[in-house]
């Protein structure tokens, strides 16, 4: 009775792994160490090999996200090379559990019947360095208007996310380093009182003021710092000025958003003094650059800036 016992007992927890493995491969994804690794499978909508990049539009993700249209980094550079628009590739989305980032690895076309066929909807990058921004209507996290225009006279860093970004090394890590930046500005009271930072979301259906509240305290040490870091949403209309001011490229696709990244330093006369694309650059040089700005026009006087 005893052995049959056990004999039973090993046939379940037998069954109880067979099962756990199946759905760890029912939903195409792996743990291993520090990162999790997913399935994923799309079409090609543009790359940029010079960045190692990919915009794809994917199925669903089961266990990570559904299907839409994201960039991704790409460190196979060799199917990154291989894939065009248009072709539909499988590859393996590999996501840190630290933070760390995610990229796609493994990347293989498996169609390529209908290459070409995609057109893209990016907008095309200008340079607007030097360049005044128009004044937009904007609608922060506590529903009231902002508008660029107000801000003259104290240097503004911005930058574009939504709170749907699922990857740890796009919007969530921008608004960590803006979060850091706000920390350290808060320490020099002089530069803390002519700078703001501003996040514009690229997901404005979604990103009402309510959203991006929640959204905006949960980096936020106190509340009180929604005085000089607002997170903003606009008329999809505006939005796309917007971006076509900055050469951001942004494409909506159900619940989530592919997009570059942009951040950008504007004068306290409200130029575009400073660009960083993409997310490779350092709280360090930018809050130099932030407070720098803010302190050579003050330096300056009145008379170095534009009337608002």
């Amino acid at each position: 009775m005893i052995s049959q016992q056990k004999g039973a007992f090993r046939v379940v927890k037998l069954a109880a792994w067979s099962l756990t493995a199946f759905a760890i491969l029912a939903i195409g994804c792996s743990r291993q160490g520090n990162f999790t690794k997913y399935a994923v499978r799309g079409v090609v909508e543009q790359k940029d090999v010079m960045a190692g990049e990919m915009t794809l539009k994917h199925e669903d993700i089961p266990g990570f996200m559904p299907a839409m249209t994201m960039t991704f980094k790409v460190k196979d550079r060799a199917g990154l090379g291989d894939a065009e628009p248009g072709d539909f590739v499988t590859a393996d989305l590999i996501v840190t559990k630290d933070g760390g980032g995610s990229w796609l690895e493994n990347l293989k076309v498996v169609d390529a019947s209908k290459r070409g066929t995609v057109a893209s909807e990016s907008q095309a990058p200008k340079d607007s360095l030097d360049k005044e921004i128009e004044a937009l209507p904007l609608i922060n996290q506590d529903s009231k208007k902002v508008e660029l225009g107000q801000f003259r006279g104290k240097a503004v860093l911005l930058t574009f996310i939504y709170t749907r970004c699922p990857l740890p090394d796009y919007c969530p890590l921008i608004t960590s380093h803006f979060a850091a930046i706000e920390r350290r500005l808060k320490k020099d009271p002089g530069a803390y009182q002519k700078t703001h930072l501003l996040s514009i979301s690229i997901d404005p259906e979604y990103d009402q003021p309510a959203v991006l509240k929640k959204y905006a305290l949960a980096y936020l040490e106190n509340p009180a710092g929604l005085a000089h870091w607002d997170f903003v949403t606009c008329a999809p209309g505006d939005l796309k000025k917007l971006a076509s001011e900055f050469g951001l490229f942004y494409l909506p696709d159900g619940n989530t958003v592919a997009h570059s990244m942009s951040t950008v330093l504007i004068s306290p006369a409200g130029t575009i003094v400073k660009e960083w694309k993409d997310n490779e650059w350092s709280v360090d040089e930018v809050t130099a650059a932030v407070t720098a700005a803010a302190k050579t026009e003050a330096s300056r006087g009145p008379s170095a800036t534009k009337a608002g």
